[in-house]
């Protein structure tokens, strides 16, 4: 059978999605089934089919697009119809596909529309971020607004019409029933790190730190990854001032984002830097090893963010078998899930006395943590990208 894939992204540039649309695929073409990719094209440094798929059974065609990644709300989300409108010419060529597996974006809706339009295939909608709900829970945008309201239509467009719908947690899930969808449709998969096998890296075997020359014997709290509204990392910066007078204590924030700019003047203007060591995003080589060189790994949300996301870095985080705090919720789906295996913490979401508690409850610890059992549990790539891909399959009968 012939699978379209239908993306919001390019795979000429390396992204949280790729090695999740990788598996997938490479699930279908192991099940004997062939792919075709729809894509944008931004002329990007990397191929536009990953070198680890046959030619022979995957293919592709771009529209060519303008890669924006720090442009204006206003100015991606205009580049994201064009191209959405675009691709319409390119699903008459594909009637004869047997389903479509349609990508997260902000706007599925119209998407949506034209796959049951021209091509009238079963559609799975692989939801990764609830969109403009993100943007309303750091009040980006008002529920109230028309501007909302709008933007919303054809997202409830895409669930309604959608014959499977797979989101990556169950308060996502929660969430995409109360905006409409039914029920009996969503179901949940969690994203995957790069492999089935926990990683195990000892400090002598630490790139990350021999590269950056890190030879820091404190208790090492660590956070990784964007640094924007929806990351809320203020919280570890303030929860880092909280503990300034524990001397073998030491935060180190990795990564970049439109936030971190007013972050460093924050914590600059509030004495707090002298235990944080800031850092700029690093190669995806270097993830699991950062996760790694931390005896405690942090992944903090704004209020509410769980409810529409769920941070891709997670399931590496788990592999790495350090202990973790989520200040994502102590009432979350996730939250009461994660809390449920040891060395596992949870807070509310910008409590820094919270998170500043659990970081010295885990430092005076004994330190075992069954982060990995949730991992091998719940987030095995080839468990659930062959989900996906029966998944798919089964709307082609």
């Amino acid at each position: 059978m012939k699978i379209l894939f239908v993306l919001s992204i390019s795979l000429d540039r390396q992204g949280p999605s790729v090695h999740l649309l990788e598996a997938m695929m490479e699930a279908l073409v192991n099940k004997g089934h062939t792919v075709h990719i729809l894509q944008k094209d931004t002329r990007g440094p990397l191929p536009l089919i990953p070198e680890s798929l046959p030619l022979d059974k995957v293919t592709c065609e771009t529209i060519p697009s303008a890669f924006e990644p720090k442009g204006s709300f206003v100015k991606r989300y205009l580049i994201d119809v064009r191209y959405a409108l675009a691709l319409k010419r390119l699903y008459k060529k594909h009637k004869d596909c047997d389903a479509v597996f349609l990508q997260s974006s902000n706007v599925a809706g119209i998407k949506m529309f034209f796959i049951k339009r021209i091509l009238k295939k079963k559609v799975l909608f692989n939801v990764q971020d609830i969109f403009p709900n993100n943007a309303a829970c750091i009040n980006a945008i008002s529920r109230k607004s028309l501007a909302y309201r709008v933007l919303n239509i054809p997202q409830k467009y895409a669930y309604k019409h959608a014959d499977t719908i797979i989101t990556i947690s169950d308060d996502m899930k929660k969430t995409l029933e109360k905006e409409g969808a039914a029920p009996e449709k969503v179901k949940v998969v969690y994203n995957w790190s790069y492999s089935d096998n926990p990683y195990d890296i000892k400090d002598e075997d630490n790139i990350f730190l021999r590269d950056a020359g890190i030879l820091d014997t404190r208790f090492k709290v660590v956070y990784a990854g964007k640094i924007g509204a929806l990351q809320s990392v203020q919280t570890v910066a303030d929860a880092a001032k909280i503990l300034r007078d524990v001397s073998d204590i030491h935060f180190y924030i990795i990564g970049d984002g439109i936030s971190k700019n007013s972050l460093l003047t924050n914590v600059e203007n509030s004495g707090g830097e002298g235990n944080i060591t800031f850092m700029d995003i690093q190669p995806p080589k270097y993830a699991p090893h950062i996760y790694s060189m931390a005896d405690v790994n942090i992944i903090p949300l704004a209020p509410n963010i769980i409810t529409t996301a769920l941070p891709s870095k997670t399931a590496t985080v788990l592999s790495c078998g350090k202990p973790i705090i989520a200040c994502v919720g102590k009432d979350s789906e996730f939250g009461k899930k994660l809390a449920g295996y040891k060395g596992c913490f949870v807070t509310d979401s910008g409590d820094a006395n919270a998170l500043a508690e659990a970081v010295l409850k885990i430092k005076n610890s004994d330190k075992e943590c069954e982060s990995r059992t949730f991992f091998t549990e719940c987030f095995q790539k080839s468990v659930n990208a062959a989900t996906y891909a029966d998944e798919i399959i089964s709307l082609c009968k």
